[in-house]
């Protein structure tokens, strides 16, 4: 959370993946989803994998496996 507070859950990321989908939030690694809204730039790197930087400043690491997602919510829809 942007204040720095951490909830636990107990339950699998798959499933949080579905609950949270509606509201905004993506998968951009096996271990991290985060909030759209939050996204402020996606930079690739040359592995494929790639940076996701926050409002808040914080740097997270995607994996190439779900670059693509990541990538779609910068673009304008079609």
């Amino acid at each position: 959370l942007a204040s720095g507070q951490k909830h636990l859950i107990r339950t699998t990321l798959q499933a949080e993946e579905e609950r949270l989908k509606p509201v905004g939030f993506v998968r951009i690694h096996r271990t991290r989803l985060v909030n759209a809204a939050r996204l402020r730039r996606i930079a690739t790197r040359p592995s494929g994998d790639f940076d996701v930087e926050l409002d808040t400043g914080e740097s997270l690491t995607g994996s190439r496996r779900y670059r693509a997602d990541a990538l779609a919510l910068l673009r304008p829809p079609a």
